[in-house]
């Protein structure tokens, strides 16, 4: 089954043949603007397809693993790790920004990660100080921006967390306001 099955809502497989067949068209050196122009309507109608092609963070972390000279095995174990980290973190269920920070955390655990291999390869064997040098500076530049992105992730937990409990907090106060009002009523009525 292809990524366009499972995220195009269509209900029959000749909507999906004109969908794709509409990406075939655009996706060339000139495709005609009236093409063009369907491919922004179905991308407007189906945000799940755009979010397919156009995540940039999803695409970001491919990029980097695909670029990596390893096993297709270690490869696809690395994106299965990336996806249980989204997980892990609540990316489903997280609001918008927590979602782009969770992509940023992801991302840059994967960098971190990668280039903790790479540094731990190259000074393994012969090297200059310079070179040496190049690597932790490489390492220590792709630790502090996952922690930057883990703090920015926290911090903005944190206070929609507080701003979540001060919502429950006048809901709550409401209620009993309303049951307040509702026992007084009946009172008066009995």
């Amino acid at each position: 089954m292809s990524v366009m099955t499972t995220v195009v809502d269509t209900d029959s497989f000749g909507e999906y043949k004109k969908v794709r067949d509409l990406i075939n068209r655009t996706n060339r050196e000139k495709p005609k603007p009236a093409d063009v122009q369907e491919l922004r309507r179905v991308l407007a109608e189906s945000p799940k397809l755009w979010r397919v092609a156009g995540n940039m963070a999803t695409l970001a972390s491919e990029a980097a693993v695909n670029r990596w000279d390893a096993t297709p095995f270690v490869k696809e174990s690395v994106k299965r790790g990336m996806e249980v980290l989204r997980d892990d973190l609540g990316f489903a269920s997280a609001p918008p920004l927590e979602r782009l920070l969770i992509e940023q955390v992801v991302l840059c655990w994967v960098n971190l990660h990668m280039l903790g291999v790479v540094h731990s390869y190259r000074l393994v064997e012969s090297h200059t100080t310079e070179t040496g040098l190049y690597w932790d500076r490489r390492l220590s530049t792709a630790q502090r921006r996952f922690m930057r992105a883990t703090e920015s992730l926290a911090r903005v937990r944190k206070l929609t967390s507080a701003t979540r409990w001060q919502d429950a907090r006048r809901e709550a106060a409401s209620a009993a306001k309303t049951v307040t009002n509702m026992r007084t009523l009946k009172a008066l009525t009995a």
